[in-house]
């Protein structure tokens, strides 16, 4: 390779990706998109429980924790409040089809900031606080067999 092509190779790659990135950030959408994009599925597939998306009125009051350190840097992109298991399924698929990572506050108290991700579909499980025992028929096996 000549001495000028050894030159041109380093700034065309380097135009090539800065190319691809502008293009990346501008055909990107936005967490505002992706945000009303989540909370229309959550909606559209029978979430009946509270949604709380970033910078919404009561976001701030079912984010915050114990350990003030967290509230300082941990920020959910949305907080739910199921209203029944229901709920709760719909949000797990929601946040499976969205590839949006998941956190969980139960009422506990997790000094580590373990309970909480930054840009999580962040379920706030307070609300469910009642167990309910469903009877349900029972079989009785009287013999069993060896399947091959």
């Amino acid at each position: 390779m000549s001495k000028m092509a050894a030159g041109v190779w380093p700034c065309t790659y380097s135009m090539a990706a800065a190319l691809t990135l502008a293009l990346s950030l501008l055909l990107a959408p936005s967490a505002a998109d992706v945000t009303r994009e989540i909370v229309r599925s959550l909606r559209e597939h029978g979430f009946a429980g509270s949604v709380y998306p970033h910078n919404s009125y009561g976001y701030e009051k079912y984010r915050k924790v114990q350990n003030g350190a967290c509230n300082r840097v941990l920020f959910p992109l949305i907080i739910i409040r199921p209203a029944s298991t229901y709920d709760v399924a719909v949000g797990i698929k929601v946040a499976k089809s969205h590839y949006i990572d998941v956190s969980v506050r139960s009422g506990g108290h997790g000094y580590t900031c373990n309970n909480i991700k930054n840009g999580s579909l962040h379920f706030d499980m307070r609300r469910l606080n009642k167990v309910e025992l469903v009877r349900e028929s029972y079989v009785s096996f009287t013999s069993m067999q060896k399947l091959d």
